[in-house]
């Protein structure tokens, strides 16, 4: 079960990181001066928030996901 969380957890991730970069950079985001086109102004704080925030929301529940459980800490 928590296998196929995680695999779909990523994969939103994946989508939501990849629609985000292709609409700040555009389509032609794989050429040879990618680096030199990077820009951290955002237009909006959501934007900043939103971005963030998925990430933040993906290494806590990452966190979670990967916590031993109730039994594995009480030894039995």
């Amino acid at each position: 079960m928590r296998l196929k969380f995680v695999t779909l957890l990523m994969v939103v991730v994946v989508c939501v990181g990849v629609t985000i970069t292709v609409l700040r950079f555009g389509v032609g985001v794989l050429e040879d001066n990618f680096v030199a086109q990077l820009s951290t102004h955002y237009e909006s704080s959501a934007q900043f928030m939103a971005f963030y925030g998925l990430l933040n929301l993906y290494i806590f529940t990452m966190a979670y996901v990967y916590s031993p459980s109730e039994r594995a800490l009480m030894g039995e």
